[in-house]
């Protein structure tokens, strides 16, 4: 059983919700919390469950996940250390949950980050295909917010890749880094980029890039259903609305 998976290109603006839980019992709640929202999207970061890399546990969590979030869509994540993930991994063992999620028919997008390099991304890509699963190539600077030549450098190679979504998140030192972003972003989308993007703008400087995402050009976002550094998703939707109509 799979979600369905809305038109992101459609104009509006599509709406995620994180679930980031440590054990079986806190994914149950933190899932159907999320699904009482009614998000366009969750992602589940599966590095956070301990035990996931165990099968048993695996398989589990995975018809737990689908079965509690009906139709919505799933987006899976696995990170490691390295990219600021929840348990150290190391590559077999990361790559191996990724795999194992993507031929489970349990996800219906699934994330990698633009660091595991082509031949592995593009070995997904073909993995993820076979079975009716979306590829995200993610790409994530957690320091700063680089030229407009080195953004639209990185969103080629993610297209090249064949990201489904590429997803590219950056940190901003001024307000004029979001607008860089966002610059790079609409013109790629106008010119040449033909699949819908998750740009962020990350921190404070970057609310704004949440608040008015639809006008600077992401079609994805991140929202929180609690006390977090997201906007809430009802304010979020409120906020889009009332801005963008």
């Amino acid at each position: 059983m799979k979600g369905v998976v809305p038109n992101f290109r459609d104009g509006n603006l599509h709406i995620t919700i994180p679930v980031m839980a440590v054990d079986m019992e806190d994914m149950k709640n933190q899932a159907m919390q999320a699904k009482a929202y009614e998000p366009d999207m969750i992602e589940w970061r599966a590095d956070a469950l301990q035990g996931i890399e165990k099968k048993e546990i695996r398989d589990e969590a995975l018809q737990t996940i689908r079965s509690i979030m009906g139709n919505t869509p799933i987006l899976f994540t696995c990170r490691d250390f390295s990219d600021r993930g929840k348990q150290d991994f190391d590559q077999e063992t990361k790559r191996s949950i990724v795999e194992a999620a993507v031929v489970s028919d349990c996800i219906d997008i699934v994330d990698i980050e633009l660091t595991q390099g082509e031949a592995y991304i593009k070995k997904l890509r073909d993995l993820a295909h076979a079975n009716g699963v979306l590829l995200l190539v993610a790409h994530h600077d957690w320091e700063a917010t680089p030229e407009k030549e080195e953004i639209e450098r990185i969103i080629r190679e993610e297209y090249d890749l064949g990201a489904d979504i590429p997803k590219y998140s950056f940190a901003p030192q001024s307000y004029g880094d979001v607008v860089k972003v966002a610059e790079v972003t609409i013109d790629a989308k106008k010119n040449w980029l033909d699949r819908p993007v998750f740009s962020i703008s990350g921190g404070e400087k970057g609310m704004i890039s949440r608040i008015c995402g639809r006008a600077l050009g992401t079609d994805l976002c991140f929202a929180s259903i609690g006390k977090t550094m997201q906007v809430h998703i009802e304010d979020l939707r409120k906020l889009d609305q009332m801005i963008l109509g």
